[in-house]
């Protein structure tokens, strides 16, 4: 029996709630900023005089200029300022922050590998993360990546407020056994990005297999594999069973396409399903079958036999030469 995962979505944000006193609560925000125009200790007033403005209640504001360094990459010299701000308040002042750092458990692949490049990002994602939050910027960091194997950076983005939406990523899993092939990952890609932004989404950015996006809440949406054929011909002419199965979920506007893999061409699908699981296996019994042809001739009596919502003719799990119908359902 076989479960496929739907679904791969994180909330990429978190409050800063400070430490308070009895009375008084005493907070403080730090971050690492790209620095070069002013110095570290200007750099720090100015941004206590932003927050100073974001945070009309806030009193006591103190930014302080906390590390100042220099390094190269690509025979370029960048400097960067770790500056705290120290305030007092009758209440926390809320910090929104959101984190440009796809989940490794998915992707691995970094969405910047270069300061440079993250300096160069850092306009169009301060615009989008206005639009999407009501928010203005407090910082945008560029920060290497602790945990990447190669060099890479994390954009980070903090503002003073409560947010109207929130960052959210969606991983794309039927790209995890299917390597990338050109356009047609392009417009698969640019497919979930409709989609989204159909839902109400604002999508932000895409890095490796994961597409991030601004919502009010994590949006009922999956890409992946639903099965893999060993020629692309039994893929195509099995579409319209894809469609019945993924139909069956409730999704709204999916989509189906076979995908050439390596050595098999995978059948991928796409859309707002609910959260339901499909279901796989050969229960029932399917008879066996010599050929592909002479499976397709019999797949629509075994799947009504089965109660199924689709199925489709694939090699047999016991001896790859012979074909049996493949029965999903779906379930709870």
């Amino acid at each position: 029996m076989r479960f496929i995962i739907v679904s791969a979505l994180l909330a990429l944000h978190c409050l800063f709630v400070p430490a308070f006193a009895a009375d008084t609560f005493h907070g403080q925000f730090s971050a690492t900023i790209p620095g070069g125009n002013t110095s570290c200790a200007q750099a720090a007033q100015s941004l206590a005089l932003i927050f100073a403005n974001a945070a009309p209640t806030a009193t006591n504001i103190v930014g302080k200029c906390e590390l100042d360094t220099s390094f190269t990459e690509a025979k370029q010299t960048y400097h960067s300022y770790t500056i705290s701000i120290a305030y007092d308040a009758n209440a926390p002042v809320s910090i929104y922050k959101v984190d440009f750092q796809a989940d490794p458990i998915w992707d691995t692949a970094p969405m910047f590998t270069s300061y440079a490049s993250c300096l160069n990002a850092r306009a169009n994602q301060m615009t989008i993360f206005i639009r999407a939050t009501g928010l203005n910027p407090l910082t945008v960091s560029c920060d290497l990546s602790a945990d990447s194997l190669n060099t890479s950076y994390t954009m980070s983005i903090a503002a003073v407020g409560e947010s109207k939406s929130y960052l959210f990523q969606m991983a794309d899993l039927s790209m995890t056994q299917t390597p990338p092939t050109g356009l047609q990952d392009s417009a698969w890609m640019a497919g979930i990005a409709s989609d989204l932004t159909a839902q109400g989404a604002i999508v932000a950015a895409h890095s490796g297999i994961t597409t991030f996006y601004y919502a009010t809440q994590s949006l009922i949406y999956s890409s992946s594999i639903l099965e893999q054929f060993p020629a692309a011909n039994l893929c195509q002419s099995q579409l319209d069973q894809a469609m019945k199965i993924v139909a069956a979920t409730g999704a709204k506007h999916p989509t189906v396409a076979c995908r050439k893999t390596n050595a098999l061409t995978a059948l991928v699908m796409r859309g707002d399903f609910s959260n339901l699981t499909i279901q796989s296996d050969f229960e029932g019994g399917s008879p066996v079958f010599h050929s592909a042809a002479e499976c397709m001739q019999a797949r629509d009596e075994v799947l009504a036999q089965n109660a199924a919502v689709g199925g489709f003719c694939v090699p047999s799990s016991n001896n790859e030469n012979f074909y049996q119908v493949e029965s999903f359902r779906i379930s709870l």
